[in-house]
């Protein structure tokens, strides 16, 4: 795991095990966030995982408040 700028970096086997490890990480919802790929893994020898893992950069997204504005969650909150 990496943080940078507006997001944090996860690396996994693959796209989806990154994404997993995110969500664990965050203790968030797959609604809650937007991936952005960074690169897909790639395979080794004979396609067997390894050779390098996918990267992925995960942001919260802002929620609405009843009036209509959008405000950050409150993990971001938290931050500040």
């Amino acid at each position: 795991m990496v943080i940078a700028g507006k997001g944090i970096e996860f690396e996994g086997q693959d796209v989806a095990d990154a994404i997993k490890k995110a969500l664990k990480i965050l203790g968030v919802s797959r609604e809650t966030i937007t991936v952005k790929v960074l690169s897909e893994e790639q395979k080794g020898l004979f396609r067997m995982p390894g050779l390098k893992p996918a990267k992925i950069k995960v942001s919260l997204k802002a929620k609405p408040v009843g009036d209509g504005r959008v405000t950050a969650t409150t993990k971001e909150r938290s931050k500040t």
